[in-house]
C-alpha cells in the first residue's frame, strides 16, 4: 500500500514537501494577492504559509476534510498588529 501525499509530508519527507510547494504555491499566491493587492505582501504570505505547514506537519489530518491550503494563507495576509501569532494557523492541504 503507497502512502498518501498527506502521509509523506507528516511523515517528514521533503521531496514531497517540494511536490507539494509546486503543485499549490501559485494558488495560494493568486488568493494572497486578492487579499493584500501587494505582489511583495504576496510573496510573504507565501513563505509564511508554507513555512509554518512544514512546522505543522504533524497535525495535518492523514486525508483531505475541510479548508484547503489558501485558507492557512488567510491568517498572514490579513491585517495583524504588529506582535502576530502565527499559532492559531492549521496547515490544511
Amino acid at each position: 500500500m503507497e502512502l498518501s501525499q498527506r502521509a509523506r509530508v507528516r511523515a517528514g519527507d521533503h521531496d514531497e514537501f517540494g511536490v507539494l510547494f509546486e503543485e499549490h504555491a501559485r494558488a495560494v499566491y493568486n488568493h494572497a494577492f486578492r487579499l493584500t493587492g501587494n505582489w511583495s505582501a504576496a510573496e510573504e504570505v507565501v513563505s509564511l504559509t508554507f513555512l509554518e505547514a512544514w512546522r505543522l506537519r504533524g497535525t495535518v489530518r492523514p486525508e483531505p476534510r475541510g479548508p484547503n491550503v489558501s485558507t492557512t494563507a488567510d491568517t498572514p495576509a490579513l491585517p495583524a498588529p504588529a506582535t502576530t501569532s502565527f499559532s492559531r494557523m492549521s496547515p490544511h492541504f
